[in-house]
C-alpha cells in the first residue's frame, strides 16, 4: 500500500487508534508506572467501560490526530475520575499509544 506524504499523519494516528483498542491493557499497565496504581486501577476500569467505545467512534473519521485523540479520551474519563486525573491520564494515555503503537 502507498501512502501519499500527506496522509501520513492520519495513517500513523488511525494506526495507533486500532493498537490502542487492542491494547487497553497494556496501556493501563503503562498508566500504573507513571501515575501508580490507584490510578491504573481506575483508568483500567475506565479504559474498558469509556475509553475504548470512544475510541471506536473515532475510527469512523477520515481524519484522526493525536490531540483529537487526547480531546477525546479527555472527554471519555472526565465524568468517571474527575477533570483534573482526566487531563493527566488522557496526557500519558496518548503517550503510551505513541511509545508502544508498532508503526
Amino acid at each position: 500500500m502507498e501512502v501519499a506524504p500527506a496522509s501520513v499523519p492520519t495513517y500513523i494516528s488511525k494506526k495507533a487508534l486500532k493498537w490502542a483498542i487492542d491494547n487497553t491493557t497494556t496501556i493501563t499497565n503503562y498508566v500504573g508506572r507513571v501515575l501508580g496504581d490507584k490510578a491504573a486501577a481506575k483508568v483500567g476500569n475506565a479504559m474498558h467501560n469509556y475509553v475504548k467505545p470512544a475510541l471506536r467512534k473515532l475510527e469512523a473519521l477520515d481524519k484522526v490526530t493525536y490531540g483529537k485523540l487526547e480531546d477525546t479520551i479527555y472527554d471519555a474519563l472526565k465524568k468517571p475520575v474527575g477533570s483534573g486525573t482526566a487531563r493527566v491520564a488522557a496526557r500519558v494515555i496518548v503517550e503510551a499509544i505513541k511509545f508502544f503503537a508498532p508503526i
